[in-house]
């Protein structure tokens, strides 16, 4: 077929343009050209999301606080931690009020209802709805994957969920609090949707989406009044203003946008966040807005001024919320904006009174870690590198790629284990269930990937990442050896053209051990015409003659293998008689040299025997001495004497 020609390495007309396809995928692609071209409808549907029962025990030491509520009074705050929601007394000193269990996943999203009589918990697949009592009253349990965002109409009587599938779809739904039953459902964003928020009014819905996108929906039709294309990146928290007219705008682009709703356009623009803005509230009287930011910092925002074209250094008044440590999930604020708490990776939630850090809430299990034996640096990194997505050309782009960053030639390996482990609310894992983990599914092509392949499904490298992520997902064991250096075999080797070699490489470690690391170790060639190298580290050598270098290089540490193809020449005779020939021939000629040099010493030359001698040699073989010529002349010639 011609579609299959176009694709292989020589074709002219070539297909991709700029880009070769891998032997597997044209092999793919004929075998369904072989097979009639069918076409299957089923293959464009969803593959159906596990069940909450299939979920595992959340692994020890993994516990973050990605959401926290604090009620409508200002007394009760709810915490979640991991797959528990923790309910504290602020007015007594934090007292534990209860721990409300059932959760299988991390807690995603908590809100209290605007009387304070009802809370919402979810997380995968699950809605959860307690009492004042701290009891459970219902469980919703039909979703598509996580709800990652709730919140209550101002009357009580129904709860927006928001449920999504990473990178494909997010989902609103709306609930009946008294009943249970589902009211509505729309598709609102191509991507994740991170936060809701509802107008005072219960007319409008507005939703933060992980396609760079917020939206404001009229509730009672479900259709959208605007769309806000503002941000650089996905939209983490959205917030309405009283009057219902201004909505502020959080996102991974480190802006906090505040839009007019009428005329859809920007109104101010704060860019003094140092990370991503990863959730705000709006205070009830409009007078403050609180954030939480990947850098560790919270903030409180006054007097927010109106963009009118003019040159400012500030467009709101800043005050800043320090002693915080690690990335800030989520915050909540009392109705003034007094006290203010927020939640970060760890699991601590940090809570300020008048500006001041108060308190810090920690995790009961801090000091335990996973039993298992995988650590980031030492066995997932490697991977990822020799799959390339620390590439410039991948994940590594100064801006990084679909908000997925990492650093070049994982430079900065705390960063990269954060970014894969802790961006985006912990999207790209799933540690209750590491099959479903978005970092494993766009990487083996499970879910469309715009740099294809870089896993091949059930490869010895996805057990090992998915072994990391069922084991807590550490970033280097405590007493960890470090890699010192890497050594290829052979080292130095002479070739001959054509030939072929195996390069084998190990890693050395500061323990003194070693361990083999070929399948993990990025290959490349110096000189393609004397030697090159496939990604497994097979030598093939050419037809060139020279000297050539293997570079393998692994974890920023490098060594070569040095390739020497020696030019080689050859003689060729007829026959074995030509060559005796040609021996007996020198060595008559160099005999008759001996002898003609032995004369030419030892006796006088006599030109004939009527002449007389020209030279003579004087006894004692003393230095010749020139007698006086004569001259004769025969009937041939005249010659000197």
């Amino acid at each position: 077929s011609r579609l299959v020609q176009t694709l292989q390495a020589g074709a002219d007309a070539h297909m991709p343009p700029k880009d070769q396809l891998s032997s597997r995928a044209i092999t793919a692609l004929e075998e369904w050209v072989n097979k009639g071209m069918k076409w299957d409808a089923a293959a464009l549907k969803d593959r159906p999301s596990p069940k909450v029962e299939q979920l595992k025990k959340i692994p020890a030491g993994y516990e973050p606080s990605l959401a926290v509520a604090l009620s409508p009074d200002g007394k009760r705050l709810a915490v979640g931690r991991a797959n528990r929601v923790i309910v504290h007394d602020i007015a007594d000193e934090n007292k534990i009020l209860g721990v409300l269990e059932g959760h299988r996943d991390s807690i995603r999203a908590l809100e209290w209802s605007a009387d304070g009589n009802w809370l919402a918990s979810s997380d995968y697949r699950s809605l959860r709805l307690w009492n004042k009592e701290l009891k459970q009253v219902r469980h919703l349990s039909e979703f598509e994957g996580r709800v990652s965002a709730l919140v209550f109409s101002p009357n009580n009587k129904s709860i927006f969920t928001a449920d999504s599938q990473s990178a494909v779809r997010g989902t609103v739904r709306q609930w009946s609090v008294d009943e249970g039953k589902q009211i509505a459902q729309w598709e609102a964003h191509s991507d994740s949707i991170y936060a809701l928020a509802i107008s005072r009014d219960g007319k409008q819905l507005a939703t933060a989406g992980g396609d760079e996108v917020a939206k404001v929906w009229n509730i009672k039709d479900q259709n959208a009044t605007a769309i806000l294309e503002g941000h650089q990146g996905a939209v983490y928290g959205v917030a309405f203003k009283s009057d219902g007219r201004h909505l502020a705008t959080a996102s991974s682009d480190q802006q906090m946008l505040i839009w007019d709703l009428k005329t859809k356009l920007k109104m101010t623009e704060v860019r003094t966040h140092k990370g991503g803005v990863t959730q705000l509230k709006w205070t009830p009287d409009d007078k403050a807005i609180v954030t939480s930011c990947e850098d560790g910092v919270a903030r409180i925002f006054r007097g927010m001024q109106t963009h009118d074209g003019a040159q400012r250094s500030s467009t709101a008044k800043e005050s800043k919320l320090s002693g915080a440590k690690g990335r800030l999930h989520a915050i909540t604020s009392s109705a003034d904006a007094k006290t203010v708490a927020a939640g970060s990776h760890s699991g601590e939630v940090f809570v300020w009174q008048d500006n001041k850090l108060v308190a810090t809430l920690g995790s009961e299990v801090d000091a335990v870690q996973s039993a298992g034996q995988l650590s980031f640096i030492k066995d997932v990194l490697p991977i990822l590198t020799k799959a390339g997505c620390s590439a410039g050309a991948c994940h590594a782009k100064a801006d990084g790629q679909h908000g997925f960053s990492l650093s070049v030639f994982t430079y900065d390996t705390r960063r990269d284990w954060r970014e894969i482990t802790e961006d985006a609310f912990g999207r790209r894992v799933f540690p209750a269930f590491p099959e479903e983990s978005l970092i494993l599914r766009k990487a083996t092509l499970a879910l469309s990937h715009e740099g294809g392949q870089r896993i091949k499904p059930g490869s010895e490298e996805e057990q090992v990442v998915l072994q990391w992520i069922r084991e807590g997902m550490v970033y280097q064991r405590e007493g960890e050896s470090t890699l010192q250096k890497v050594t290829v075999e052979p080292s130095v080797r002479v070739y001959r053209k054509g030939q072929r070699q195996s390069l084998k490489v190990n890693a050395h470690f500061s323990d003194g051990q070693s361990r083999e690391v070929t399948k993990m170790v990025d290959f490349v060639s110096n000189d393609g015409e004397i030697a090159s190298v496939s990604k497994t580290g097979e030598v093939v050598v050419g037809k060139a003659s020279g000297e050539g270098t293997i570079v393998a290089r692994y974890m920023g540490q490098v060594a070569i293998s040095r390739v020497t193809v020696p030019r080689r020449r050859r003689f060729q005779f007829q026959s074995t008689r030509r060559c005796l020939c040609i021996i007996s021939l020198i060595n008559w000629l160099m005999t008759s040299f001996n002898v003609w040099v032995y004369c030419r010493v030892n006796y006088v030359r006599i030109k004939s025997s009527f002449d007389e001698p020209r030279w003579t040699r004087s006894a004692g073989c003393q230095p010749w001495r020139k007698r006086a010529p004569t001259w004769r002349t025969n009937r041939r010639t005249s010659e000197r004497g």
